[in-house]
C-alpha cells in the first residue's frame, strides 16, 4: 500500500509524530495500549457533564429576569453562562484530570483511585503541572 510513496513521504509519516506514537504504544503494549486511561477518562467525563450542564442550567436560571423565559436572555449572558458551566466543569473534575493525564502518560501504572489516593496523600491539594487555582 505504501510502497509507492516516495522515501521522504514515508519517512514523514511514519518517522514521527502520531503514526510513530501509534505504531511504538502497538508495539510495546498491543492494542489494549490504545485505551491506557480509557475509563479514567470516563471517570472524568460523567459527573463533568453533570456540572457542566447543571452549572449552565443554573447560570441561565440566575440572569433570567423575572417573567422572562431562560430562552431570551440574549447571547452575551448566554456566552457567560458558558463561561460558567466551563469553571464549574473544571472546578468539579480537576483532580480526575490530573490522575487520568498521569496514567495515560505512563507516569503511574497503579488504577485510578489507588494513583488519586496516593497524590492525595503525597502531593497534596495543589498536585499537577500546576494548581487548580493558577488553570481555571
Amino acid at each position: 500500500m505504501f510502497l509507492c510513496l516516495p522515501r521522504m513521504l514515508k519517512r514523514l509519516c511514519f518517522g514521527r509524530g502520531s503514526a510513530k506514537l501509534i505504531r511504538n504504544i502497538l508495539k510495546q503494549e498491543g492494542l489494549l495500549g490504545m485505551f491506557r486511561g480509557l475509563s479514567s477518562t470516563l471517570i472524568r467525563e460523567m459527573p463533568g457533564y453533570f456540572f457542566f450542564f447543571g452549572g449552565y442550567d443554573f447560570a441561565r436560571r440566575v440572569l433570567t429576569k423575572p417573567g422572562q423565559s431562560k430562552d431570551d436572555i440574549g447571547s452575551v449572558k448566554t456566552v457567560l453562562c458558558g463561561g460558567f458551566a466551563g469553571v464549574t466543569c473544571w472546578a468539579a473534575v480537576f483532580p480526575a484530570d490530573v490522575v487520568k493525564s498521569r496514567i495515560q502518560t505512563g507516569k503511574s501504572t497503579a488504577g485510578f483511585w489507588k494513583c488519586l489516593t496516593t497524590i492525595a496523600r503525597t502531593e497534596g491539594a495543589t498536585s499537577g503541572k500546576g494548581n487548580m487555582s493558577t488553570d481555571i
